[in-house]
């Protein structure tokens, strides 16, 4: 149970902090969105050692999904 309250904390707040980013936007556009997910994929999803293995496995995952779905964009372009 520990485990998944760690994970929760650790994807909660910036999760919250890239929509309250976007939310002060007037017209959220494509160019303007690109450079905070990679900001999310470089700094919120990398692993720590603060969190637990489960946390930083999930992180992962989410990153791994992320550049898969960079690749096919750049593929489709």
């Amino acid at each position: 149970m520990l485990e998944l309250l760690s994970t929760h904390k650790a994807l909660k707040a910036p999760r919250f902090d890239c929509v309250n980013a976007l939310c002060d936007e007037a017209h959220v556009s494509v160019p303007y969105l690109k450079p905070v997910l990679q900001l999310f994929n470089k700094e919120t999803l990398k692993p720590e050692a603060d969190y637990s293995e489960f946390t930083n496995t999930i992180k992962a995952t989410f990153k791994n999904r992320n550049i898969k779905a960079d690749k096919a964009e750049a593929v489709e372009s």
